[in-house]
């Protein structure tokens, strides 16, 4: 499962998941819809403030961090 799909004009797909945790963990669904949608990026946005990688390419980030991506703005 994955709780938002962003299609950027550039044909980037974003797959995002929102958990309440300090320490999300992914199922299974989300890594199988990520290739389903041929996600480009793939994060993981939880309550926590760090930065971090997640197993297959996945990042999790803070709601504020991620809101200031720059590539989001675009």
């Amino acid at each position: 499962e994955i709780d938002l799909v962003l299609e950027k004009p550039n044909e980037a797909v974003w797959a995002i998941e929102i958990k309440k945790t300090l320490s999300p963990n992914l199922q299974r669904g989300f890594y199988e819809a990520c290739k389903d949608i041929e996600a480009t990026n793939k994060f993981v946005i939880y309550s926590g403030t760090e930065k971090y990688p997640l197993p297959n390419q996945v990042e999790a980030i803070g709601l504020l961090d991620f809101l200031s991506i720059p590539a989001l703005k675009q």
